[in-house]
């Protein structure tokens, strides 16, 4: 598609706009792509700054919110072993605040 600026804009699949990186001036990848085709996020130009309530949100049915699996779950998610993880295995993922301490 043709911008109103003369620029040429090709948009595609979010699940392949990773292959097309290194064929692209410029390329837009959301992160869970990203991170699933093994970018390395600390190169980024640019990183989405994502909304709080968007970040490591665990859901869960109303009914649930006392049963054991989603205690355990809640239990991982802020475990420092977690962080650990992210840290290691995730460089350049913007933590959440209750993860900083923000």
């Amino acid at each position: 598609m043709l911008c109103p600026d003369g620029e040429l804009n090709i948009s595609g699949e979010a699940a392949q706009l990773p292959r097309t990186v290194d064929s692209a001036d410029l390329a837009v990848v959301p992160g869970n792509f990203a991170l699933a085709a093994k970018m390395d996020l600390t190169a980024a130009l640019q990183l989405e700054n994502m909304a709080e309530n968007y970040r490591n949100v665990l859901a869960v049915r109303t009914q649930d919110i006392d049963a054991q699996f989603a205690k355990d779950l809640k239990e991982t998610i802020e475990s420092e072993q977690f962080e650990q993880l992210i840290d290691e295995q995730f460089q350049g993922f913007s933590k959440p605040e209750w993860m900083t301490g923000q």
